[in-house]
């Protein structure tokens, strides 16, 4: 679809923005994505992930009914994605993330982050078991830990400030 719509410099840069195929960037595009700080941009992330999740669960606000329909389309879209980014640790541990967020709110449960987290590092370590002692994919994880962290704090002091404001 690129190829029919892009051009050549075009084509490479969406390549490297959407799937990580940096191999198609000439060695000058690259040194001017470089100076510019703009080079991580190219990196596969699970922002990434999210971002098609955000995407393909917005419609859900609009058409409660379809909710399984949307769910299921987005588990498989996100793994779809994983596998043509090349299966990298971030990728599978947010493409696990969202699949496990979509199964609970499928199955009406309850999201425990920290086992949902534990249970993206098991299957990593099944996948793959030398990229946990790999400094990314280990900061990665504890990237998502502070997030939920914050998160679990974030509601606690909003929780604290509506009691008292109530009393």
């Amino acid at each position: 679809n690129l190829e029919c719509r892009l051009d050549a410099g075009s084509r490479a840069v969406a390549g490297a923005i959407l799937l990580g195929e940096r191999q198609q960037i000439s060695a000058q595009r690259m040194q001017m994505f470089m100076c510019t700080g703009t080079i991580h941009l190219f990196a596969i992330s699970g922002l990434h992930v999210g971002m098609l999740a955000l995407v393909l669960t917005f419609p859900l606000r609009f058409f409660p009914r379809w909710r399984g329909t949307v769910l299921i389309t987005t588990v498989l879209a996100i793994w779809v994605y994983a596998v043509l980014t090349g299966a990298r640790p971030p990728v599978v541990r947010a493409s696990i993330l969202v699949s496990t967020f979509c199964i609970c709110s499928l199955s009406y449960r309850a999201v425990i982050p920290a086992n949902t987290l534990a249970l993206a590092g098991i299957i990593i370590l099944a996948h793959n078991p030398s990229s946990l002692f790999q400094i990314g994919t280990q900061l990665s994880f504890l990237a998502t830990a502070a997030l939920f962290g914050c998160r679990s704090l974030l509601r606690q002091t909003t929780m604290r400030h509506a009691q008292d404001d109530n009393s």
